[in-house]
C-alpha cells in the first residue's frame, strides 16, 4: 500500500496579509518552515521551490546529519 502524503501552499503565500511580514520573504519562510516539520515528523524528501529554500533546508539537513 502506497502511503504517500503530499503537502502543498499553493499561492498562500500570494495573499496580502501585511501583518505576516513582507510578501517575498513571507513564501520563503512558509516553504522552510513546512519542510522542516515535514522532515521532522518523518519525510523522506520535500520538494523545495525557492532557491534560498533549498539552501536553507540543505543547511538543515547537514547539521542534523
Amino acid at each position: 500500500r502506497d502511503l504517500r502524503m503530499s503537502r502543498g501552499l499553493g499561492d498562500v503565500y500570494k495573499r496580502q496579509m501585511p501583518a505576516w511580514g513582507p510578501q517575498d520573504e513571507r513564501g520563503i519562510d512558509m516553504e522552510v518552515e513546512t519542510a522542516a516539520a515535514d522532515l521532522a515528523a518523518g519525510s523522506d524528501a520535500v520538494i523545495l521551490r525557492h532557491p534560498e529554500s533549498v539552501k536553507t533546508i540543505s543547511k538543515l539537513i547537514k547539521a542534523l546529519a
